[in-house]
């Protein structure tokens, strides 16, 4: 209810209001649970995990049916309807993705084409 009343006034959240809010979080002890974890300390939320998955369609789910909120990738929401990404101000969450390859060894066709991919998708120079 709150999101909505502040989209409607064209205002994001503030870390506040997620404080204690119910969490459907990574496990403990991976990355991106890492990665999470940081930002919200950094911005002074303290989160109240109602439960961990390592699934992130799972904790779409879940999201889904209502039992809490959680931090998932955009590009895994992409399709989804039932679920709204809510805008949150200050918190800025990233993760790096590396490619590596044997060195001095030449890549693939197919290994090429993929990093092409990738580079043409993630690698947009700003204008």
């Amino acid at each position: 209810k709150m999101s909505a009343e502040l989209e409607k006034q064209n205002k994001m959240l503030l870390p506040i209001h997620l404080n204690k809010q119910p969490m459907i979080l990574f496990e403990t002890g991976s990355v991106i649970y890492d990665i999470i974890d940081l930002e919200f300390r950094k911005s002074g939320l303290k989160t109240r995990a109602v439960m961990t998955l390592q699934s992130t369609q799972s904790m779409i789910k879940m999201v889904e049916k209502n039992i809490g909120l959680s931090v998932v990738s955009r590009h895994s929401l992409n399709g989804e309807q039932k679920v709204k990404i809510l805008k949150v101000q200050n918190l800025k969450m990233e993760r790096k993705i590396l490619i590596c390859t044997v060195e001095g060894q030449e890549l693939l066709p197919c290994a090429k084409e993929f990093i092409r991919i990738l580079k043409s998708m993630f690698c947009q120079e700003s204008k």
